[in-house]
């Protein structure tokens, strides 16, 4: 009886160890966990500041598209190119659809549903309002 109970703790404590690192670390390994269109919105900190949009579109395979621009108006830049996930750390290689301005940098992410975290951790910064570090915070857009 004793092992019977014994073998259960075990199995309890091995579940809840797996469930605790799996929720931990929030990133999915597979490219395919960031399909889909994703969008941040950045409101002004006053009546005079402007609101920011910005949309990520992951696709395969490995295709991204970002595109940013003022809210409930007109696109300021539009690049796509690629991207790639490991260890919770985004890739992205991105070219300006008009010039051949880039984007290249690495973000750190964490996926949970429909929200997306990206950090800026080298390269590139996504956008003037978020410096290395700080965090955009995506949500999943899903089509009517």
């Amino acid at each position: 009886m004793n092992t019977f109970r014994h073998r259960g703790v075990i199995c309890l404590v091995i579940c809840l160890i797996i469930t605790l690192c799996v929720g931990i670390t929030g990133y999915a390994e597979s490219p395919e966990a960031l399909w889909g269109d994703w969008e941040c919105v950045v409101m002004g900190e006053n009546e005079e500041a402007d609101d920011f949009v910005y949309f990520l579109y992951f696709s395969q395979p490995n295709e991204a598209t970002y595109i940013a621009g003022w809210y409930m108006s007109e696109i300021a830049i539009s690049y796509t190119g690629q991207y790639a996930v490991e260890d919770g750390i985004l890739t992205l290689e991105l070219t300006d659809d008009e010039s051949s301005d880039t984007i290249s940098g690495t973000y750190a992410y964490t996926l949970d549903a429909d929200l997306l975290l990206l950090t800026n951790e080298s390269g590139d910064s996504l956008s003037w309002q978020f410096d290395t570090g700080v965090p955009m915070e995506f949500r999943a857009v899903y089509s009517q």
